[in-house]
């Protein structure tokens, strides 16, 4: 089993294996900052991670076979068995001599991730493929203000965790403590 670790706005919150239909995790406890135990998802998980990264834990399992088929194929354009479209193409647009400017008018000196981007929906599920552009690496999610990644153990490098590392370093996680309910007077 392949393991993929999620990251949500940089910071990893788990890893994941999947097997067959069924998914199996360990998550990080928000409270001590340390990793849970390895365990088999529920349903209630599936809508807590739903509601958290927009990403479909059990149907990224179900696909699986045909997002690795999709990879490996190199078709430009592709509509998988229940409706979902997918095209091929890089996460930003040279401008330059190693210089690679992202959607939001950023740019870097680093050669951009090549991906299978979905469309037409407003959560997308893209597919992040290895450094050869020919194997399924991992999944990649933008939602709203933040940005969640699952990637397979050791492919890290080949997504925006990269850049991030590079800007932030290895930065302490501070865990959240419960600071009580305070009434504001109006």
């Amino acid at each position: 089993m392949k393991k993929y670790l999620l990251y949500i706005s940089g910071i990893q919150y788990g890893s994941y294996e999947f097997e067959g239909e069924n998914v199996y995790g360990e998550e990080r406890d928000v409270f001590s900052g340390c990793m849970g135990e390895k365990r088999k998802l529920s349903e209630e998980d599936r809508s807590r991670l739903l509601g958290l990264t927009r990403m479909d834990f059990f149907s990224i399992a179900a696909g699986m076979g045909e997002f690795e088929r999709l990879a490996a194929s190199g078709e430009e354009r592709a509509v998988l068995e229940d409706g979902r479209i997918y095209e091929k193409g890089i996460s930003a647009v040279a401008v330059g001599e190693n210089t690679w400017q992202l959607a939001d008018g950023a740019c870097m000196g680093m050669e951009p991730e090549v991906m299978y981007m979905q469309r037409q929906v407003k959560f997308p599920l893209n597919l992040i493929l290895d450094a050869a552009g020919n194997r399924l690496a991992g999944f990649l999610c933008p939602c709203r203000d933040t940005i969640c990644i699952l990637i397979e153990e050791g492919c890290e490098d080949q997504t925006v965790l990269k850049h991030w590392k590079r800007v932030y370093g290895e930065e302490k996680l501070h865990p959240v403590t419960d600071g009580g309910v305070h009434m504001v007077p109006m």
